[in-house]
């Protein structure tokens, strides 16, 4: 059953347009986790679906009911769309209690004894029952944040907005509050989490929406996501994926010109020293050594050096004569290639191309 329906929303600032044309549907007991890069629209999105901003163009609707509409009562839409904010924005002169009980009692009518009640049950869900005359200055930050959960179900929420819910909390205290999401998770509740922390989306998501170039760039079941995502953009962010492709004719080639653009390149994206002095070791041998003598001095050679977190390869291609550059048996080419790299795999595809491997 679809809970919130969004149609080409766009968002504009005087300066930047964070989200430029964003569909998505969100199920009952989805449990999303929002990602992308920074300023790609994350914590804009949440604050426009509770309705905190107004977008500049399309539509949001909660339960088929037009919440965009220039009449609809925003405050009836923030009843059933729960907020927990990265600064947990509790009050500080009420106790734990009082924060939780003071929405249902001023906005759905609640005695003060019924609203008592299910704010002491909540507390218990989030494990903070000692604490309910405590006051947010005496709590910690994984308490305050738990708080704050409590608070936004305590309105019965058709679905729960989670901005950062960890991002200010040390690592103990992280897992305070992954423990309660994931036991809301597993209670039902319909959630959306941006988070720029890949574990905790794993772990509690099981849908990812990653946000980019102004929209969705890909929405699809987190444990696909997470093993290979489809988007190019998408698999470059979680893979952190950086490429370095040049283009070099043996004429005007210049060893001392490429070595600083690789050595810039390797220590822009922090390799280490001996993974760095292996891909060097070997690209010179191989294209220098290896395929200059064998090929034209006007034939171009593409040169692609790639790193992120999964891998660190380069390949090489060429036009011309089809043939495998690697040396005979006892070369000290051979040595060095062979010696340096993982892998080395040579295949004609209309064009020689020799792929490397390398950890």
């Amino acid at each position: 059953m679809t809970v919130i329906r969004i149609e080409h929303l766009r968002k504009e600032y005087e300066l930047d347009t964070p989200i430029k044309d964003l569909s998505v549907e969100i199920n009952k007991g989805d449990i999303i986790a929002v990602i992308g890069p920074s300023g790609t629209g994350k914590s804009t999105l949440l604050r426009l679906l509770n309705l905190m901003e107004e977008p500049t163009a399309g539509d949001i609707y909660l339960d088929e009911e037009r919440i965009t509409a220039p009449d609809f009562d925003k405050k009836l839409a923030r009843q059933k769309i729960g907020m927990v904010f990265q600064n947990f924005s509790l009050f500080e002169h009420l106790n734990v209690i009082e924060n939780i009980m003071i929405a249902p009692v001023m906005i759905l009518g609640m005695s003060k004894q019924e609203a008592y009640d299910k704010g002491m049950e909540l507390l218990d869900l989030v494990e903070l029952s000692d604490r309910s005359l405590s006051y947010p200055s005496e709590l910690s930050g994984g308490q305050k944040q738990r708080v704050a959960i409590a608070r936004a179900i305590a309105m019965e929420p058709k679905i729960l907005l989670l901005d950062e819910p960890t991002s200010a909390l040390d690592p103990r205290m992280k897992q305070e509050v992954v423990r309660i999401l994931i036991k809301l998770a597993s209670m039902g509740t319909t959630m959306m989490i941006v988070t720029h922390e890949m574990e905790l989306a794993r772990s509690i998501g099981n849908r990812v929406l990653y946000l980019d170039k102004g929209g969705v760039e890909e929405d699809g079941p987190a444990s696909e996501f997470f093993e290979l995502p489809k988007s190019p953009l998408a698999k470059a962010f979680l893979f952190r994926e950086h490429k370095l492709a040049r283009e070099i004719l043996p004429v005007q080639y210049s060893y001392q010109q490429f070595l600083v653009e690789l050595t810039e390149f390797f220590l822009e994206h922090m390799l280490p020293s001996k993974l760095s002095y292996k891909m060097i070791c070997t690209l010179e041998e191989l294209i220098v050594n290896c395929i200059f003598p064998k090929v034209s001095q006007d034939n171009k050679i593409n040169v692609e050096i790639l790193h992120s977190d999964r891998e660190n390869s380069a390949v090489i291609s060429y036009c011309g004569e089809n043939f495998d550059p690697l040396p005979d048996e006892d070369s000290l080419e051979r040595k060095i290639i062979l010696g340096m790299s993982d892998n080395y795999h040579y295949e004609n595809k209309g064009e020689n191309v020799i792929t490397l491997s390398f950890s």
